[in-house]
């Protein structure tokens, strides 16, 4: 049997970058054994963060907690569907398909939500997919530009479709980014 190792914070900085990241977040109240897993739902301006923890429901923490926080070493960024910042997919695109993200898509199910969310145009956030980007229907061939991958996803979220919604997971699953 494999013993969790968890590990203390030490700075009230460190969390807020960690919830930020959508790296996950351990909370050891009181009377508790050990850490029980909360989900980060917020982080505010003013530097608190609301947290929901499965029984106990959401409650706000700030540095007076730092004592009581831990974290998972090498634990992937979760998010709740949605909510993974545009900064970050940004940022790992970059980092891991500095190229452009490519894909093939073979499903027609897939290619018609990804044509809904592409054919836009600029949006409410005045935000497009530009000819950075390029999608071939005739071999299924897509290559999203790292600037605008996160335009593409946040309209896949937007678009309400179970189809849209695990081409979405699906993207963001290989770049290390879970959404519950």
């Amino acid at each position: 049997m494999q013993t969790r190792q968890y590990l203390p914070f030490s700075t009230w900085a460190d969390v807020l970058t960690h919830a930020s990241e959508g790296r996950r977040i351990l909370y050891h109240a009181p009377l508790d054994s050990s850490p029980c897993d909360v989900r980060v739902k917020r982080v505010f301006k003013n530097g608190k963060i609301r947290v929901n923890h499965i029984i106990s429901g959401d409650f706000t923490i700030d540095s007076g907690h730092l004592d009581r926080l831990r974290t998972v070493p090498n634990a992937k960024p979760e998010f709740s569907m949605g909510g993974a910042p545009a900064a970050l997919i940004t940022k790992l695109c970059r980092e891991q398909c500095p190229d452009g993200y490519p894909m093939v898509l073979k499903s027609q199910g897939e290619w018609r939500v990804l044509s809904d969310a592409w054919n836009q145009g600029i949006d409410a956030h005045l935000e497009a997919l530009t000819e950075r980007s390029s999608a071939d229907s005739s071999s299924g061939a897509v290559n999203v530009h790292p600037d605008e991958l996160h335009v593409l996803l946040r309209r896949l979220f937007e678009s309400g479709d179970d189809a849209a919604w695990s081409l979405r997971s699906d993207i963001l699953s290989t770049l290390g980014i879970t959404e519950f």
